[in-house]
């Protein structure tokens, strides 16, 4: 009797174990530990679900990120990738959310009790990444003013991310989605 106890006590945990490492799986990215998306939009929700709360969504790009990893190898740009996320988390608020995408995207939410400048925002990710040398761009997208659901928040941030790209700038700031007027076949185009 003894025994067999002993047997399913150690079963229990390795099953306890087991359940607390998917519930991790679920909720971050493997390779950097950062929220995947679904945690992400998670705690986005939240976090706006807050009476007086702004909060500043970041879309952030590592330029040239894949000739990064033909040049020197997928270990050294999962390397960069690692430490950038390193480098978001820890030269951010503490309140702050950091989201891997996949690949070389990255969000970051910073929730405050007013809105932050967008200049200033950009300065301090490219601080916090100058030891990398690698250059960004950035689309960034404001809770209330362009949109008040974390998903739609997320698109204007895609968008200005996508103008900044083509428009070759450090960073473009969203139009609020009600101000949006190209149709949705349109937007995807771009």
């Amino acid at each position: 009797y003894n025994l067999s106890s002993l047997h399913a006590a150690r079963y229990i945990e390795a099953i306890n174990k087991n359940n607390e490492l998917l519930t991790t799986l679920a909720q971050k990215d493997p390779l950097t530990g950062n929220l995947n998306r679904q945690a992400f939009l998670e705690n986005m929700n939240k976090t706006l679900e807050k009476l007086g709360t702004y909060g500043t969504l970041v879309r952030i790009n590592l330029l040239n990120f894949s000739s990064i990893n033909l040049k020197y190898g997928q270990q050294h740009g999962d390397d960069i990738l690692k430490r950038t996320s390193l480098a978001l988390t820890q030269h951010s608020p503490a309140n702050a959310s950091v989201c891997r995408l996949g690949g070389d995207d990255f969000f970051l939410f910073l929730p405050a009790c007013e809105l932050s400048d967008s200049k200033s925002i950009f300065s301090n990710i490219q601080d916090s990444l100058a030891p990398l040398d690698v250059s960004i761009n950035i689309g960034i997208s404001r809770h209330p003013e362009d949109a008040s659901e974390a998903e739609l928040l997320i698109h204007c941030a895609e968008i200005a991310l996508l103008e900044a790209t083509e428009l070759k700038l450090d960073y473009c700031e969203s139009v609020p989605y009600t101000n949006l007027k190209l149709p949705t076949s349109e937007l995807l185009r771009k």
